[in-house]
């Protein structure tokens, strides 16, 4: 059975990949600009482009075009979440239950522990590092809604607003819905529900995972009182605390996500020499930033401040 087991390692790999790739709210934005992410030669540091460019400036009928400059410089970004876990499921336990013990150990694992992890951890980062930040407590419908159109303008001065995600709490979403007059589905079982906004993608986050900064511990994440300032995260530089996202506006080619690891290891009991038990072992290594010269197409909107 330990080899037919061991053989099944890959396939729970794939499986719990898939069951990551649905419960994680910022999933969507994997890959993206993962063609520009060069390894700088040191372990669990990348470099990342920044483009400097010059407008146009007036054509001389004598000496022509203007002389213009246009570089790349590429700046360097080091992972900073290197997380790991390992269970120990005795033998008897896993074949008296014909190995669902492992599969839904990890599948429960992964979903309830790994993909909120990581959400926050990217969503805060973005927030931190937004290029626009504002702090108010919305309680009012139309508040809500001048708040999100208030992103929307800051976006497009920069950028077009199609392509944009809105991430947005239950709460605040609820009041977007009573600030305008959604049209409910017919039929017997009314429908609200709606997926896109002035064009952006709606994607729902549960409040635990929508903070300005998190703190990783052994025993998962939670908000943080203090947080880097930020997304360099200098040693014992602080910043302000951690505070409750109402929503955030992200174009996504301002922001990069980087797993440089995650992998599950196997080791049958026989192989296992401190217990009689399947050992597994699951790491990730990541991080997210916010691209410096793009920081003007994230926008957070936070819960203002407690006194």
């Amino acid at each position: 059975m330990a080899n037919d087991f061991t053989a099944k390692a890959e396939l729970y790999t794939q499986k719990l990949d898939e069951l990551a790739e649905r419960a994680s709210v910022t999933s969507d934005l994997d890959g993206q600009n993962a063609d520009m992410v060069r390894d700088a030669g040191s372990a669990g540091t990348v470099l990342l482009p920044k483009l400097t460019i010059e407008g146009l400036g007036d054509y001389d009928r004598a000496t022509g075009f203007p002389e213009g400059d246009a570089s790349i410089d590429w700046e360097a970004y080091t992972l900073r979440f290197d997380r790991g876990k390992a269970f120990n499921i005795d033998d008897m336990d896993n074949a008296e239950t014909l190995e669902v013990m492992s599969l839904n150990m990890f599948g429960k694992f992964v979903r309830d522990f790994v993909v909120p992890e990581m959400d926050a951890v990217r969503l805060s980062t973005y927030a931190s590092n937004a290029g626009t930040t504002v702090a108010k407590t919305i309680t009012a419908e139309k508040d809500a809604l001048k708040a999100v159109f208030d992103a929307e303008a800051a976006i497009e001065e920069h950028a077009e607003l199609d392509g944009a995600v809105l991430y947005v709490t239950s709460a605040f979403k609820g009041l977007l819905k009573v600030a305008v007059p959604w049209r409910f589905g017919a039929g017997d079982q009314p429908d609200a529900r709606f997926e896109t906004f002035d064009g952006m993608r709606v994607v729902t986050v549960p409040t635990s995972r929508f903070v300005t900064s998190v703190t990783l511990g052994d025993d998962g994440f939670a908000a943080t009182k203090t947080a880097d300032s930020d997304q360099t995260h200098i040693t014992g530089e602080k910043g302000k605390n951690a505070l409750p996202l109402n929503f955030l506006l992200v174009k996504p080619e301002a922001v990069c996500q980087v797993k440089r690891t995650e992998k599950m290891r196997y080791f049958a009991p026989e192989v296992n020499q401190d217990k009689d038990a399947h050992k597994w072992q699951y790491r990730v290594y990541h991080d997210a930033w916010v691209l410096s010269e793009k920081k003007p197409l994230v926008y957070a909107h936070t819960q203002a401040a407690s006194a």
